[in-house]
This record gives C-alpha cells, structure tokens and sequence, in this order.
C-alpha cells in the first residue's frame, strides 16, 4: 500500500498570495525550504552572489516592493492537453544569514525547521512542537486501527487504516497557501513525482473554487485522492486510498 501522508500539501492555481508582510515580520528567524539551491541575489531580481541550502537558518531583515510569481511544481498533461499551471506567489526579502545579508524570494522560507533524514512526519511534529495527546482504537476483527494526535501549536493528524483502504485528516493552523505548497513539495518530492516517477498516474485538477476566505482543491490519481481547503487561517488535507 502506498501511503501518502500529505500534512499540508495545499496546491493554488495562481491564487494571489499577499505579500510576505502578512506572513512573517521583521527579526523573524526563518528556515529554507527549497530542495534545490534558493538563490541570494544582492538587490531584488539582481545579481546573484550566493545561494542557501535546505535547512540553512535566516533572520529577515526586511520587504522590498519587488513581487514574484512562479511555477512551483511541473504541469502535467491529460489527453494530450496541458493542465493549468500551480503558481506561487511572494516577494523579494531581505534577509542575513552568517555574516551576510542579500534578497531572496520568500516563498521557499518557512517557519518550520528541517525535517531529519527519513523522520516520519508524526514525530517530527511532536519534536518541532511538543505532543499534547494521542487517541488509538483497534479493531481487530475489522483489521481496523484509528490513530489521532493533537500538538502543542494546533496541529492535529488522524488517520483511519482498514484492510485495504486509508484515510488521513490533518487541520493545520496560521498556514498560508505558499508555505503548504513548498513544504509538501520538499516532503513528497513532488517536482520528480509529478514530471516522471508515476506517468501512468496523471494528475488531474478536478474541481477548484476560490471563494471569499475559502478555497477547494481537489486532486484525483488511480488508486488514491487527496482533497485540500483553505477555510479561514486552516488548511484541512484528506487523502484516501486502496491498495492496488
């Protein structure tokens, strides 16, 4: 079974993502999140003079007026037709990092520090944030087992395990759209996944609204689907599946 544990995996296309003002503020410690080299630049769209890595640790100095858009993940193609493009948007931001200062584009900096190698992503939560409850159930007649944890900051997983099918719930607070996209992107290894790892598995953006405060995403592959809100300052991600 192929289990894809999307935590915040919350795809915009081409949702207007406000500014970094509205994210992070000034003094902020911020970490990169990029699984290529993000790119420091000595003014905004300038030239370039250095990059940072994963996980590489930032302070943001401060917000230039010079806004950006780009392609976050590759566009997919059904029946010959190009799906639309999952844009995000940010800013140029100033940020020091040792004892150097340049721009960067802010989309690929988050709040949350790096995963370690291979850690799953339950104990990372409880490690970033601090647990502050577990919920268990079995039914072993059933071959059934429910699983929820609730942490320190308002996060809170759940999952549902059936003999041959899955279901996992995650309500993630103060989440904005550009942040879930390139955390889940680094998680997942969306980039390979989506260009070349499962080509007869084409995604397809089924349905989208983007509605005053809320916003509706729904992705659809062969053996599983995944469903991602935006309903006031939460992302909700369901992901279902069955075994092949």
């Amino acid at each position: 079974m192929r289990i894809c544990l999307l935590i915040i995996f919350f795809i915009g296309l081409h949702l207007a993502e406000g500014r970094a003002q509205a994210r992070f503020k000034t003094g902020d410690t911020l970490y990169v999140w990029a699984r290529n080299k993000l790119q420091v630049r000595d003014r905004p769209n300038g030239k370039i003079i250095g990059s940072l890595s994963y996980g590489d640790q930032v302070v943001l100095q401060g917000y230039s007026e010079s806004g950006a858009s780009i392609q976050a993940l590759p566009t997919t193609i059904e029946k010959g037709k190009e799906n639309d493009k999952v844009m995000v948007s940010g800013s140029y931001v100033e940020v020091s990092f040792k004892k150097t200062k340049g721009y960067v584009f802010d989309a690929y900096l988050l709040r949350y520090p790096p995963l370690e190698s291979k850690e799953p992503l339950p104990e990372y939560f409880a490690r970033t944030f601090g647990l502050l409850k577990t919920l268990k159930e079995e039914r072993g007649t059933e071959n059934y087992s429910f699983l929820r944890y609730v942490y320190k900051n308002g996060i809170s997983y759940e999952s549902q395990t059936g003999e041959k099918s899955y279901e996992s719930v995650v309500i993630i607070p103060d989440l904005s759209i550009a942040e879930a996209i390139v955390f889940c992107s680094y998680l997942f290894h969306l980039e390979s996944y989506l260009a070349n790892a499962y080509t007869s598995h084409v995604v397809k953006v089924v349905d989208i609204r983007n509605q005053g405060t809320g916003s509706y995403l729904y992705f659809a592959f062969d053996l599983e689907s995944f469903r991602i809100e935006k309903t006031g300052s939460y992302i909700i991600i369901t992901s279902e599946g069955v075994e092949g």
